[in-house]
């Protein structure tokens, strides 16, 4: 019935660019299909119940992509979802995230939003991080591939400055694992001696001077190259005399 009118490859009348382009998938745990919609920025799902169609979730969003994972234990499958912001500012380029939806019983629930790649810009210094994920039944790993350029000034002899140069002052890989919280409909982080809040604040760019950096500086003062210690002598330099 619902095909009848909404097809896969549907056209709006009304933007000749735009595709309705739905996913017939069920999701839950009972018998009947949902119907999965990306429009232009809005997210929508539509569920029969009862043979009426229902809208049970929308969300304005900027999405570029939508996958079903299958979770064999768990009767419900996970949509992920990645938008599209990379929007720059003054100082920061919005995050890509991927965002997790499960439907459980006739619900759904935004459970979990995560980085797939962001660009954070703090004067001198800009932080880029870039992810992969594992979900398997009820937990995420998500590995995440993190770096710290510093625009050094070039000085000619008689003090001039130069434009600067992009050097790497340190890059690292952090795995973080997220299991579900059936009480709060979640996955949420589990956190060990490696995979603390303040690593995970600095990856979120919300503390980009927490102990997390300090340790990523202490590191490269005692096991860093040549360059590194170069590179963070005339950073530590520069940010003390501001």
């Amino acid at each position: 019935e619902f095909q009848t009118y909404i097809a896969p490859d549907s056209l709006a009348k009304f933007r000749e660019e735009a595709f309705l382009s739905p996913m017939f998938v069920n999701l839950d745990e009972d018998i009947e299909v949902e119907v999965l919609i990306l429009f232009d920025n809005n997210f929508v799902i539509l569920k029969n119940i009862e043979n009426k169609w229902f809208v049970i979730y929308k969300e304005d969003k900027r999405l570029n992509s939508l996958t079903i994972i299958n979770t064999p234990k768990s009767p419900s499958k996970i949509i992920c979802l990645e938008d599209s912001r990379m929007n720059e500012t003054r100082t920061i380029i919005a995050p890509n995230l991927y965002h997790f939806y499960r439907i459980l019983e006739d619900k759904v629930y935004l459970c979990g939003s995560f980085i797939r790649e962001s660009v954070y810009n703090y004067s001198q210094d800009t932080q880029w991080i870039d992810t992969k994920f594992d979900l398997i039944n009820n937990y995420i790993s998500i590995q995440y591939h993190y770096r710290l350029f510093y625009d050094m000034p070039i000085k000619q002899k008689n003090n001039n400055i130069l434009p600067t140069e992009i050097r790497l002052l340190f890059e690292g890989i952090s795995f973080g694992i997220y299991t579900w919280n059936e009480q709060e409909k979640k996955f949420l982080p589990q956190f060990d001696k490696d995979f603390t809040p303040q690593t995970l604040e600095w990856l979120e760019g919300k503390n980009m001077g927490n102990v997390f950096f300090q340790k990523e500086l202490e590191r490269i003062k005692t096991a860093g190259t040549k360059e590194q210690k170069r590179t963070l002598k005339q950073y530590l330099k520069v940010h003390q005399n501001k």
